[in-house]
């Protein structure tokens, strides 16, 4: 219950342009090994066996609480999605100008019809409800796009899913205290 209220809240920072971030210089494996063990007894009663892969050394101006969230967001979407016997890897690595942060599940992947509107509000890859209000994506992609970065997935139907996205290796002045308005 809790969850689906601080999801409605960020809609609701998100949709009046008040969205803020409190950015600090992070470690990338630090932010992933926290991201792993909120859901390593998750992952485990699921019989899905949940990695870490990241370059050392990795550091960004981010919120970290907000990137936790994103990432939280995604591992556990791939936690429903992701069969028992399954594989989900955390992953960061480095770009020229930033920090790719990828989480890769061994689940049955997304339709290619369906992944123009992943991101869209209250939008749900399948139709019956799994007890959410289809705010997760929406909510992490305006938390990307706050940082000045961006968010995205590479899919295959059978196979899994990666979802990534890419933060600056420091905060630009328009995302530090950022206002994000509603596409």
């Amino acid at each position: 219950m809790q969850h689906l209220i601080d999801q409605l809240l960020d809609t609701a920072a998100i949709e009046a342009g008040r969205l803020e971030l409190h950015t600090e210089r992070c470690d990338a494996d630090q932010i992933l090994r926290t991201v792993s063990e909120l859901f390593s007894s998750q992952a485990r009663e699921a019989n899905v066996q949940l990695s870490v892969d990241v370059e050392s050394g990795l550091v960004a101006m981010v919120d970290r609480e907000k990137v936790i969230q994103v990432l939280s967001n995604l591992v556990g979407n791939a936690l429903k999605f992701t069969g028992r016997g399954g594989m989900i890897c955390l992953a960061a690595s480095g770009l020229r100008n930033g920090v790719c942060f990828e989480v890769t599940d061994t689940g049955k992947g997304i339709a290619e019809q369906q992944v123009p509107h992943i991101f869209e509000r209250h939008w749900q890859g399948r139709m019956r409800s799994r007890g959410s209000l289809g705010l997760g994506l929406y909510i992490s992609r305006h938390i990307v796009e706050a940082h000045g970065g961006r968010i995205g997935v590479r899919t295959n139907i059978g196979r899994g899913t990666t979802f990534w996205f890419q933060l600056p290796v420091t905060a630009t002045a328009s995302s530090v205290a950022s206002s994000v308005a509603s596409p």
